[in-house]
C-alpha cells in the first residue's frame, strides 16, 4: 500500500541543498582570506605608533644630550626590540618587552627588495638610529616593521618604517 502523504525531502532537494551550502561556504572563504593578514598589518601599525609615542614621551621627560638618551642593551644598528632592548626608563622597557610581531615564530612576513636583492623579511620591529647606521637614543631611532599586504593608507607591502621627528608619520623602506 502507498501513502500518498509522505513528508519529508526528495534526494534530489538534499543534493541542491547541499550544493548551495557548499557553494556560499566557498564565497565566504575566499572573500575572507585576506583578512588575517590585514589584521596582522593593523596590529603592526599601531604597535610602531606606540612604540614611537613611548619614546618621544621618554625623550620630552629626559632629553640627554640633543638626540636623546641611548637606549639600553642597543647598542647596534637593526636590533630586534624583543632581544634586549631596555630603557633608559622603565616605560620604554615595559613597552619593549610587551610589543611582539603577530606573526612571530611563523614563517617570513614576505619578501622585501632592498638595493636590487631580493631576501625574505622577517618578522618583528627592529629599531636604529634616524640614518640606520648607529645605535639608536630616545630622540633618534626609525622603528622598522614589514606589512604583508599594500592598502594600509600610506603604508605599503613590505619593510616600513616610523622616525624620530615625525610625529609618527610612515615611511616606506627601513634605512
Amino acid at each position: 500500500m502507498i501513502q500518498e502523504n509522505q513528508k519529508g525531502f526528495t534526494l534530489v532537494e538534499l543534493l541542491v541543498t547541499v550544493g548551495i551550502i557548499g557553494i556560499l561556504a566557498t564565497i565566504t572563504v575566499a572573500s575572507l582570506s585576506g583578512t588575517r593578514t590585514r589584521a596582522r598589518d593593523a596590529q603592526r601599525i599601531s604597535d610602531a605608533k606606540q612604540l614611537a609615542a613611548v619614546l618621544d614621551a621618554e625623550f620630552s621627560s629626559n632629553p640627554g644630550d640633543e638626540t636623546g638618551t641611548a637606549l639600553e642593551g642597543c647598542t647596534t644598528a637593526g636590533k630586534q626590540l624583543s632581544s634586549g632592548c631596555t630603557g633608559p626608563g622603565d616605560s620604554i622597557k615595559d613597552a619593549f618587552s610587551k610589543f611582539k610581531d603577530p606573526k612571530a615564530g611563523l614563517a617570513a612576513c614576505g619578501t622585501v627588495t632592498v638595493a636590487a636583492s631580493t631576501a625574505a623579511a622577517q618578522c618583528g620591529y627592529t629599531i636604529a638610529s634616524a640614518s640606520g647606521a648607529g645605535a639608536p637614543k630616545t630622540g633618534d631611532y626609525q622603528l622598522c616593521f614589514v606589512l604583508e599586504n599594500d592598502g594600509q593608507g600610506t603604508y605599503k607591502k613590505g619593510m616600513n618604517s616610523i622616525r624620530s621627528g615625525t610625529s609618527g608619520a610612515p615611511a616606506q623602506g627601513c634605512l
